[in-house]
């Protein structure tokens, strides 16, 4: 009876529990702003996760950078707005310490190689675009190829991912389907 009893509730209690954990996680990450900056710190060591998450920054930076300059605004003032942009506290502020660095007299390509976040490709980039005087239409060609880059690497990561919940869908459905069936045999061998 107990035995029937744990294989009744177990499954049901994991899923709580699992429930309660990631609604903490949550909860802790909007409204603690300890918790929140050493998940943003976090993000960047997780091998699959970084690379997106760098992926994702960098374009975005990119992109705002791009409009900013073809607005004709100055590039330590669009660098600052730009970095208001991103979404991550702890690449925020090392932007920030960048755009301090542009502002001593630092050349932009220096000062952004302070931020480990970005692809070397990126302040390659940049290096090139303020050296030759054309930094718009560098960030232009670097706003096309991370939109590229970012499509490439979703589909890929798009397809591992369907295997990887297929898989665990039928590791669900194989437990369910096996905690339901052993109490049927343990009745029917008893009688």
């Amino acid at each position: 009876n107990f035995y029937q009893l744990l294989c009744f509730l177990a499954p049901k209690l994991i899923v709580l529990i699992h429930i309660c954990i990631v609604g903490g996680f949550i909860y802790l990450n909007r409204n603690n702003h300890k918790v929140k900056e050493v998940v943003n710190r976090w993000i960047f060591t997780l091998p699959i996760i970084s690379t997106y998450s760098k992926l994702i920054i960098t374009n975005k930076f990119s992109k705002a950078l791009s409009v900013l300059m073809w607005s004709g605004i100055h590039v330590v003032e669009a660098i600052d707005i730009s970095a208001k942009v991103i979404c991550n506290d702890f690449v925020y502020e090392k932007i920030c310490m960048a755009n301090e660095s542009i502002k001593r007299g630092n050349s932009i390509g220096d000062s952004l190689k302070i931020i480990d976040e970005f692809p070397d490709l990126f302040i390659s980039m940049m290096v090139i675009g303020e050296e030759s005087g054309r930094l718009d239409i560098i960030l232009d060609t670097i706003n096309d190829y991370y939109e590229n880059e970012i499509d490439t690497k979703l589909e890929i990561g798009t397809k591992y991912f369907e295997n990887i919940i297929i898989l665990f869908i039928g590791l669900i459905v194989g437990v369910t389907v096996i905690s339901m069936v052993v109490p049927m045999f343990d009745a029917v061998s008893s009688i």
